[in-house]
């Protein structure tokens, strides 16, 4: 018999495969003793703190090929890379994929617990919603829990979370679903 209901993006994959088309983000970390011998071009990219440096996996792999980086670390969501210079470490780039299932979107609730909140919501057990939709109908909820009522189990945390998971499905534009398990 089913005990729990599973809150999630839509369509996560469940292999940790990352997608050609997902865009990676980079982070450098530059030793001081070498900022003045790296390349200008490299040391304007790795110097822009506004805004994050992203490309595909297979033109950051290109590039740090070229540039003779050594890859130090090697996870699906998540790369590091090395550039030594006379074998000191001068430069360590991080990349990380830009994608929905790097995060930890997931809730796992009691089946009476979510059947409390899905009943509020006028909602089924099983559904998958624009998450913009549900959002709005968690709102009205969050609104209505703050005042009227006294919270029990931890539903207003509860709420908070499925909020943070519709946030994330609208970044990431992707629907919500929710099942029993």
């Amino acid at each position: 018999m089913a005990k729990h209901v599973i809150f999630q993006p839509s369509d996560l994959p469940d292999n940790e495969e990352v997608s050609d088309n997902v865009l990676w983000s980079a982070s450098f970390k530059l030793a001081e003793e070498f900022k003045d011998i790296v390349p200008e071009s490299i040391f304007k990219t790795v110097n822009n703190t506004k805004e994050p440096v992203t490309y595909p996996l297979k033109y950051w792999q290109k590039e740090f090929t070229s540039l003779k980086f050594k890859l130090e670390f090697d996870y699906p969501y998540n790369k590091e890379y090395a550039w030594y210079h006379q074998g000191d470490e001068a430069l360590r780039v991080t990349i990380k994929a830009n994608d929905i299932a790097t995060n930890s979107n997931q809730i796992i609730l009691p089946k009476n617990l979510a059947k409390k909140i899905l009943d509020e919501l006028s909602l089924p057990l099983f559904g998958k919603m624009h998450p913009e939709k549900f959002y709005t109908k968690l709102i009205s909820l969050l609104d209505l829990s703050n005042a009227e009522f006294t919270l029990e189990n931890n539903i207003f945390d509860v709420l908070l979370e499925l909020e943070i998971i519709c946030e994330e499905c609208v970044k990431y534009e992707n629907f919500i679903e929710w099942r029993v398990h």
